[in-house]
């Protein structure tokens, strides 16, 4: 909704697609956002995928551990090759 409290739930999207390195069958895949609180929400969710630590899971500190082999890897860059190609923008990526 417009008046959607974005720093109240950025954080619960966030980590609902997220856990477990989004490697879960419950994991948000869509969001359905009003156009009046689009660009709130969207540097919301990029500043959050900014500063989470990224690493291996057996470090301490790490929020989100790696994806948990190569097929689910090519997989992932599949789906980004395609938003992108879709011309979609993305608001937070990491290396390729």
């Amino acid at each position: 909704m417009a008046d959607a409290d974005i720093d109240l739930i950025a954080p619960l999207i966030f980590w609902g697609a997220f856990t477990n390195s989004a490697q879960c069958c419950l994991a948000i895949k869509r969001l359905y956002i009003h156009e009046d609180a689009y660009d709130r929400m969207a540097q919301a969710l990029a500043r959050l995928a900014r500063e989470t630590r990224l690493g291996a899971g057996n470090v301490e500190g790490i929020q989100l551990g790696p994806v948990r082999n190569r097929r689910q890897f090519k997989r992932l860059k599949r789906l980004f090759e395609g938003t992108r190609s879709q011309g979609h923008r993305l608001a937070a990526i990491g290396p390729p």
